[in-house]
């Protein structure tokens, strides 16, 4: 039987070791192989993934300015409201 939650946080594991800056440190750790999740690590089984963590672990201002260039993008794109759009019942087709 688990125990009681104390409330500690004592049980988790830091998906991120410089969690409260903004930098490229994800990727290096992929590079040297520790990354938590090996999901993270697949990246580096596909080349132009690979590339990607490559140029990424190595400068933090590439990594920087696609990351806010790909925000810029994420918040132009339209959403669809009232009958324009659907909730789709599954993912993958449409209704």
């Amino acid at each position: 039987m688990c125990p009681n939650n104390d409330g500690s946080n004592t049980n988790l594991v830091s998906l991120d070791s410089t969690a409260y800056k903004f930098d490229n440190v994800y990727y290096g750790n992929i590079v040297k192989n520790t990354s938590l999740l090996g999901s993270d690590q697949a990246l580096l089984g596909d080349p132009k993934t690979a590339a990607m963590v490559n140029s990424y672990s190595t400068d933090p201002y590439l990594f920087s300015g696609d990351f806010a260039a790909s925000m810029v993008k994420m918040g132009n794109i339209g959403i669809l409201t009232g009958d324009k759009g659907q909730i789709r019942k599954k993912c993958g087709s449409v209704n």
